[in-house]
Parts: C-alpha cells; structure tokens; sequence
C-alpha cells in the first residue's frame, strides 16, 4: 500500500532533527511563514512508527512488547542460569539477538555444534527458551517483528511512502535494512539517495600529537574556541565546527570538562555560568542527572531510618517545592543536624529539628508520609508507578525553582521512564515488592542516556557514527593513532565466530575496510581538518604514531599555542591583603577558640569569628570522636557529683563505687541518646558502656595517689576578657585543698579524650600551640596554683600539668605535674623562672593576639604546616594555590 507524501530517512536521530532544522531554515530565508515539511525520519524510528501503525489496524493476533519489556523477559530466561541481578549478561543476550536480525544471520538452532563454545551453547539455549516463552505467551518483540517486515510489505500488510530518500547514509546498509528497502523498492515505492555534498580539503590535513587523551581533548577544544574567534574577527558567516571522539561513550564526562575549562572557566571555577557554545551529542544515564537521581533517591528514602546523606541532599535540592523560598532555612537545618544529630534519624525527629523557617518542607514531610503509608507489600508494576508519582507529588517534585531547557526534556524523559516501568505488568506476572520495584526502576534509569537537544550552537562534540552524513566548516578528529585505527575487530561473544563472518566489525578485513570507508567519509565533510593522538608522553614520531591509514594526504603539523589557563588569573589576582576592618572591643562567641585560631592562623580566627565560616562536619555512621569526648566529659561530670572529695573516693567499697561509676555512664549515655532514637544500638551502647567503665576505673586510681582535693568545680563556666575581647569559656573542673594563706590552693583540670596535648604547648610565645588553660588560669578571680592536662585515652591515662614553685613553703606533689623553676631541662618550660613570671607572659602573649584580633589581623600565616592539616577554609585562604604561585615566582 503505497500513500503519497515523501519520507527522508537518516542512519541517526541527530542526522535527522539537522535536516529538519536546515530546511525550516531554508523556508524561513526564503520569506515563508508556513508550509508542509517533508517528514524526516532514522531509520530505527521508522521502523518503530512501521510497527505502531501496523498493530493498529492488523488482523495479528499477538501482542508486541517493547524493548524494555524484552529486556525483563531476557532477564527471566538468564537470571536463573547466571548470577541473579548481572544485567551485563541481559545486555550481551539483548546484543546478540539484535546481530542476528540485522545481519539476518543463521538461527540459533541451527548452528553446527562444531562452531559452538560453551557460552554460544548458554545463548542458544537462552535464545530457545525466549523463543519459545514468546510463542507461548503470544509475544512479539520489536527486534523480531523487524525482521518480518520484508514479508509484511510483500503481502502488502504495511503502509509505504511513495518516495522514500535515503540521506547521510556514507556506511553500506545492514542486510536487514537492504532487504527492507529491496522490499520496498519492488512494493512501488520510489527509493532514492540524496546526493551528498562533498568538501574536499583544500589544504593539506593537520596533524596534532598531544602528550596524553586529556591534553588532546583540551587542544581540541582550544582549537574550536579559536575558530569561533577568528569568525568573529572577520566577520564570516556563522560556521559549524564539530570535534570527533571515536569512543566518545566512554569519555562523556572528560570531553564536558576539557570543553568548559576552555568555553566557560567562570562556571568551572564555580561562578554563574552562561550560556554554552558547544553541545555534546552523547549524555549520561539517567541515574547520573541531578533532578532524576533526586527522584531515586527519595523514592528510596525509609521514614523511620533517614540517614544524613540523603537528609542534606533532600534539603538542599533545588527541585523540591518551596526551595526558592527556604533555601537558607534548610541549610541551616543541614548544618544543625551535621553538628549535634546522629547519622542516622526518624523522620519525627527529622520534623522536630527543622528550621522554624522550614515550614512549607514540614508540610510536605507529613503529605509524604500519609502516602507511603497508602504503600501495599506488593502490586504490579502499574500500582508502583502510581504509588512513586504520589510520593513525589507530596514531596513536591518538580516544582522548586524554575526549571530549565534541559531539565524541562529531562523531567519529560522520567515521565517516559515511569510509563514504560508500568508497561511492565505484561511480563512481570506477579506483585512485586517495594524494594524489587525500586531496583526495577533503577536499573531502567541507569540503561537511559539522556542529552538535550542541540539548541543550535556553533560547536558539537559527536560519537564517529553520530558524525557520518553531516557537512562541517572544520572538523577535529582524535584517536588517530596506529594502535587505535583501524579498531581492532570486535566478535559478539556469544555468537560462533564462524556465524559471523559477514559482519563488518567481525573480522580483521572487514573492519579495515569499514574504517577506510568512516575515514572518506569524514574527509569529506569538511574541507579543513585536524586529526590528533595521544603520544602517551612518548617522542614523537609521527611515521609510527600516526595511522598509516592517513599516510597517502599531504601532512602538516599543527602549530597550536596551548598556553591557555583559564583559572589561572583568578590565582593571579589574588591581592596581597592581610588586615581586615578592625572591630571595638566587646562580646564574641568563640571561646578561647578565638585566641587560639588567632595564633594557630589570623585568616582562621577572621573567617571563622566574623564571618562565621564554621566547618560542617561530614556526617558518618557509629560515634565520632567529638561525640565519644563528649560522653567523657558527661561521664566524669556525673562521676564526681557523687564524689566531692578524695576521701569520700578512698571510703568506698569496691562494689560501691563500681555501683557510682555505673550510675555516671549511664547518665552520660541517657544524656547523649535520649534525643534520637538511633544514636546508637544495644550492643553498641553495651559496648560503649563498658568502653568508659574501664576508662573511668583506670583514671580513679590515678586520683587515689593524689594528697586530699576537693571537686570545687565541674563545667564551671568563667568570663575571659584578653585584649579588649570578651568571651565565655567552661573549666571543665577545679580542685581545691586547704592552705595556710588566705585562700584554698587550686588545680585547674582540662579532659583530652583525643589529642596528645602537652603541658610543653604553653610556653609564652606570641603564637603559642595551647592558649585554652593559660587563658582560663588568667580569668579566675585568683589565679590557679595549677594547671593540668587530664589524658584520658584507651592507651594513655594520665596527668600533665604544671605547678607553682610551692605552696606554704612545700612543693606541691602530685603525680604528673612539673614544678615551674624545677623543670626537667629537656621541657619547654625549664627557662621559666617563677609561677608569676610564667602568668605574666601569658597574659602579655594573649592580649596582644586579642588586640590583633580587634585590629582586624587576618592574614594567611598558619603556624606550622600541621595547622592546615585539619582546617576546612582551603577554599577561602587558597593557601596551596599562594604556595604554587610563590614556588612558580621563585623559579621564574
């Protein structure tokens, strides 16, 4: 049946939308504000659009499946003779199956045993069991109905254009697609070629040897950037450049990258970006997007065991309804919970910690939950794909902020997704649960590339296929090289090699001669080009290097001026500034932490103090460090509110104070877990418990040898002022012992659960290593008699600290403190004569860093390097990019 309008057909998508676009062009230049264009088709769309029309109308009683529902019936055949769950073997069956109807090569089940290894003998056994379950069931998949198409249009059951023009088609026809044009051709329809219009090169090709695939791809694209601006300097007709990745699938993400350190470093060095001059054909899977993987993930969120991970990212995601608003509550709540919350939460206590300012996300937390409860155990695929729109609607998905182009066809292109997902209750027989749904979809996601459309920029990037038909003003083609072109020959594994022969990429010949034919065809297409390969940092010599392939063209290299850093003038420009505003003097948060980020680095206690650059800790399962100190902390607090002296210690029976150590731990523990259920587990509470049980008795019989103390202070909170800064710190505690003079003698104690602190970091220097006791010493209304370290690790547990000289005419003697004057002379503070010597330095030391701070003193001058080792503000200071210029200066 032949109908009367004309059909365009292309080997590629991108092939047809150009010729679309160039003919829409054509009619616009040509004054016209309507007319009928000529349809333009890919050869597979076609047959898809044959295949639709065809079971419309035809008296066929079987049912066709798509390709993503054969897939999960390949994967029902496979799955039980393979490792459950390894799509790569589906995509290998999928593969092969797809071979031999394109090359219309012999069945399955008449191959000689002779030709078959074991794996063809699995694929033939998996090809009959497919076969069959399709006859059964009365299925037809797309793959097989194509090859029925020469028979349908010879029985005249398939509705034909009168003409149909073949274009861009430089490689021969599959014999699949030979035989349907055949077909075609014999039905009546009229098949022609458009001829293609050839540019010749009238210049010898340029040849360009880069040291590496990274290199090669940023001169590429160096290369593209200054085409453009050479049209633009004289003013030419806008050109269209392409640059050729024969592997391009696999380098996607590199190609991205080399194009916008070179097209859009602001956007690379993470300023706003702006619009694009260049568009890679090839995209990424689905999963990989930003808005489609926010949609998995929140599909796969678990409401009464949220993890921080998806907590920060579902707060922080643009897509969800009232970001534009809230964005900076839900940061808040970010950084709230990365600071005092668990790894793990419910979404009650999720609800509880938010923001106040949050309220339109509370909303949709609590419609959020309402549907997942609608959730049953299992249905089909269908009710899934109603269940997971439902969440997301609640969630308010899609509707943040305005969404662009792309994200407008990616949101299209996850509708398409879900759809095909409930097609999949034709094969998937039986309910499923939530998490076999879930992986179901999933894997769909990550088998759909998805790239936006070209929106008509100068420059494309594209796949060797992708490029084939198309006419360039300037064409760069990489992989040159001898070792990768021609490309080795490349068999379908699970196919005998012998089956095969007639496939062009089968064999050695066959695909020398397909190589030979690509490379006409790209020579073609543009009258300037650059071939280039990677050397490999190897010497260059191109007679081996380059593909012999190209051997008969008139050569020259290409004189390409790589020195192109586009970041490098934000390193440039950094301003030598080291002072800040200066401040009055008054309150600031920060505690002794001020003084010592002032002298640990002036940059640090600036970013941090007034700007309040604070570190987000990287939320992480178990109990970190900072939350086991803080058990400590607790622990001992409650410990010595039950034992206010040395001797009531000494008076207790064993199974007394075992009884008092308990009672404190557990205190500790109710306190640190009370507020989130899933802080921690049983057995790991059990665990932790007895962790600072054998902590606390180790650190008891160390204060069991001490003279007789009182516990004057636990978490006494004290007032510093230093230099014209106030702020408040808290004295972990004080002990006092009786004296002759006027008042007690004090001991003022810090715990360390973590750091090797040192009694050796207070030395009085204007950048001292320790200010936090010093400061604290020089804040109480009578200064201490001493000051300790109070080490309580698993593997140390002891006391550091140091002394006055005496006190009532008697050294103070307790296990671990220094005598000031008396000291070792391998310790720091040996030249220290006297005790108020010592708090007088101190006090000199620590105004002045107070006064530096009010001054505004901030620059990037850390200490020693070790300070750096755990600071969050690299980004702000760019303390290693100030290093490379200084070391680039000093060479230079």
């Amino acid at each position: 049946m032949i109908q009367q309008p004309t059909l365009i057909l292309t080997p590629t998508a991108r092939l047809a939308r150009t010729l679309k676009q160039a003919a829409a062009v054509e009619q616009t230049v040509a004054g016209k504000k309507a007319w009928r264009a000529v349809p333009v088709l890919a050869f597979p769309n076609w047959l898809n659009q044959l295949r639709e029309d065809y079971f419309l109308d035809a008296d066929d009683p079987r049912t066709p499946i798509s390709s993503d529902q054969a897939h999960e019936l390949w994967k029902a055949v496979i799955d039980p003779d393979v490792f459950i769950g390894e799509p790569r073997v589906v995509d290998l069956a999928e593969r092969a199956w797809q071979h031999l109807h394109d090359y219309r090569l012999t069945p399955p089940a008449q191959w000689p045993t002779l030709y078959m290894n074991i794996d063809n003998r699995r694929f033939r056994d998996w090809a009959s069991a497919y076969v069959k379950r399709c006859k059964d069931k009365g299925w037809i998949d797309p793959t097989a109905w194509f090859g029925e198409i020469p028979k349908l249009i010879e029985q005249h059951k398939i509705t034909l254009p009168q003409t149909l023009e073949l274009a861009g088609f430089e490689l021969p026809l599959t014999p699949l697609q030979q035989h349907i044009i055949d077909a075609c051709r014999k039905a009546g329809s009229n098949v022609v070629r458009r001829s293609q219009t050839r540019r010749n090169p009238t210049r010898p090709i340029n040849i360009y040897p880069a040291g590496n695939e990274k290199s090669e791809l940023l001169a590429a694209a160096l290369w593209a950037r200054r085409q453009l601006e050479q049209e633009h300097d004289t003013q030419n007709e806008r050109r269209r450049i392409a640059i050729v990745v024969p592997d391009l699938q696999g380098r996607v993400e590199q190609a991205d990258n080399a194009m916008r350190r070179v097209f859009d470093p602001a956007s690379f060095t993470l300023q706003a970006s702006t619009g694009e001059a260049w568009h890679i054909s090839l995209g990424q899977a689905l999963t990989r997007w930003p808005l489609t993987a926010d949609a998995l993930r929140w599909l796969g969120l678990n409401p009464a065991r949220l993890n921080q991970l998806d907590i920060r990212r579902w707060l922080r995601s643009p897509f969800m309804h009232g970001w534009p608003q809230e964005a900076l509550a839900r940061a808040e709540t970010v950084v709230r919970l990365a600071r005092v919350a668990p790894f793990e939460l419910t979404l009650y206590e999720l609800e509880r910690d938010l923001s106040a300012h949050a309220a339109q996300f509370k909303v949709h937390l609590n419609a959020w939950r309402k549907a997942r409860e609608q959730a049953g155990e299992r249905v089909r695929p269908s009710d899934w794909t109603t269940q997971f729109q439902n969440e997301l609607s609640a969630l308010g998905f899609g509707r943040g902020r305005p969404l662009n182009s792309q994200e407008h066809q990616l949101l299209a292109r996850w509708q398409r997704l879900l759809e095909d997902f409930s097609a999949l209750d034709v094969v998937i027989e039986r309910p499923i649960p939530r998490a076999t749904a879930l992986r179901l979809l999933i894997e769909r996601a990550g088998r759909q590339i998805f790239r936006e459309r070209n929106p008509g920029v100068p420059i494309e990037v594209l796949g060797l296929k992708e490029a084939l038909g198309s006419n360039f003003d300037a064409l760069w083609v990489t992989g040159m090289s001898a070792d990768d072109w021609p490309p080795a020959a490349q068999r379908d594994p699970l196919i005998p090699g012998r089956i095969q022969q007639t496939v062009p990429g089968a064999t050695s010949a066959g695909q020398l001669q397909l190589a030979r034919l690509e490379l006409d065809a790209l020579l073609s297409s543009a009258p300037r080009h650059v071939f280039s390969f990677s050397t490999d940092a190897q010497p260059i010599d191109l007679a081996s290097q380059l593909t012999p392939m190209l051997s008969d063209r008139p050569q020259q290299l290409l004189d390409l001026d790589t020195n192109f850093q586009p970041s490098a003038a934000v390193m440039e420009s950094l301003p030598d500034q080291t002072r800040a505003p200066s401040v009055d003097a008054g309150e600031f948060h920060g505690g002794t932490g001020l003084f010592q980020k002032q002298s640990d680095c002036p940059f640090r206690a600036f970013a941090e103090i007034r700007l309040r650059a604070g570190h987000i800790p990287a939320p992480r399962p178990g109990l970190d460090p900072t939350t086991r100190g803080s058990l400590v902390h607790k622990a001992m607090e409650a410990l010595w509110h039950k034992l206010p002296n040395r001797q009531t210690l000494n008076t207790l029976d064993g199974e007394s104070l075992q009884h008092i150590i308990a009672q404190a731990v557990d205190q500790a523990l109710n306190h640190q877990f009370s507020r989130y259920r899933l802080a921690i587990s049983e057995a790991g509470r059990t665990l932790e418990k007895q962790r600072l049980i054998r902590l606390l008795n180790a650190w008891l019989q160390i204060e069991k040898q001490r003279p007789d103390f009182r516990v004057a202070g636990r978490e006494r909170p004290v007032q510093i002022e230093l230099g014209g800064v106030k702020t408040k710190g808290t004295i972990d505690r004080i002990d006092q012992w009786p004296s002759a003079q006027d008042h007690d003698a004090q001991l003022l104690i810090d715990y360390k659960t973590r750091s090797l602190a040192s009694s050796g970091h207070w030395y009085p220097t204007a950048r001292m290593r320790d200010v936090q006791l010093p400061a604290y010493a020089l804040s109480l209304p009578e200064p201490p008699d001493a000051i300790a370290f109070a080490r309580l690790r698993a593997d140390r547990v002891a006391l550091d600290g140091i002394a006055s000289q005496q006190q009532d005419g008697a050294p103070i003697v307790i296990q671990g403190l220094k005598i000031i004057g008396h000291m070792p002379k391998h310790h720091a503070l040996s030249a220290i004569d006297s005790w108020p010597d010592l708090l007088d330095a101190w006090r000199q030391h620590l105004n002045t860093l107070g006064r530096q701070f009010l001054a505004g003193e901030a620059a990037v001058d850390p200490r020693e390097p070790q300070v750096c080792r755990y600071c969050h503000l690299h980004a702000l200071c760019r303390i290693f990019e100030r290093a490379a210029l200084a070391d680039a200066g000093e060479s230079g």
